[in-house]
């Protein structure tokens, strides 16, 4: 970013507020698709809490690790009176049998990774990209430094992971942003005060 801040017009709320929408689906999709192939589900408490993604993302890493390791190993049963009553609720004792297969490990690291994903993606992408998630840039619409600094990185790594994925997992946090954005003449979010940032059109 070698232009000045002050170049830049501020961003739409609408396209702001699409972005927004548009990176919390991207950020749950790959934990969606894996959750849906290895347990059939198409619903997780984690998926709507992408606005608080720390928390979100504990949650979904309590189930999604251990749901597709469930449905990579087997299990036999030693059933009471087999022959008589087949009834495999009557499980006397079981030996789960561990999948170790280079596929089914991937799928193991592949389950972790999404979970990282969920929690890490706005961060990554607007540290690496230049102030733009996949939804902004498709909104055309970025988050840059209100000062010129030389490292402009620095504030937007801040924005990122201290305000939005830390401050906004706490919940008021996102609420007191959604007022600040109304309120102020830039449309500042919590956030973006807090890291002296701001939105603007790319």
């Amino acid at each position: 970013m070698s232009e000045s801040t002050s170049t830049y017009s501020n961003a739409p709320l609408w396209r702001r507020g699409a972005a927004y929408i548009l990176d919390c689906l991207i950020a749950v999709f790959p934990a969606a698709v894996v959750m849906f192939v290895f347990t059939g589900a198409l619903w997780h408490p984690s998926y709507p809490l992408t606005p608080f993604p720390v928390t979100g993302a504990v949650i979904l890493a309590l189930d999604l690790p251990a749901d597709v390791n469930t449905a990579l190993n087997t299990e036999d049963g030693i059933y009471l009176f087999r022959d008589k009553n087949p009834d495999p609720n009557l499980v006397i004792s079981s030996h789960e049998e561990y999948n170790v297969s280079i596929l089914a490990t991937a799928c193991r690291m592949g389950s972790v990774l999404c979970v990282l994903f969920y929690a890490g993606y706005t961060v990554l992408c607007t540290v690496l990209f230049d102030g733009k998630t996949i939804g902004k840039k498709l909104l055309h619409i970025r988050a840059v430094p209100r000062e010129d600094v030389p490292k402009p990185w620095k504030p937007l790594l801040i924005r990122e992971a201290l305000g939005k994925a830390v401050l906004n997992s706490l919940g008021v946090p996102v609420l007191i942003s959604l007022v600040t954005v109304l309120a102020t003449k830039e449309h500042l979010a919590l956030h973006d005060m807090i890291a002296k940032t701001k939105v603007t059109e790319a």
